[in-house]
């Protein structure tokens, strides 16, 4: 068995629902004032990881800052969230 159908979510629950709770997700969560700050928490835990030379965390937490930054506006801009 391949370990990555482990953590697959669409092996779990049907598209559909998975699309939708994401598009809630960046609808609300991921928008506005809560966006912001999940940003800066991770900014400051990304220059406190690069500090520890802990560079691979700290790329994901940089690339799960631009996924919450830019996350939202460009599914504005396509249509898929409102």
């Amino acid at each position: 068995m391949n370990p990555f159908d482990l953590i697959n979510p669409l092996k779990h629950i049907p598209q559909d629902r998975y699309v939708s709770w994401w598009q809630v997700a960046f609808a609300t969560i991921f928008s506005g004032f809560w966006a912001r700050v999940i940003a800066v928490v991770l900014l400051i835990l990304t220059i406190w990881l690069m500090t520890k030379k802990q560079a691979r965390i700290a790329f994901i937490c940089l690339m799960l800052i631009f996924a919450i930054t830019y996350g939202s506006p460009i599914l504005k801009f396509t249509g898929l969230i409102k």
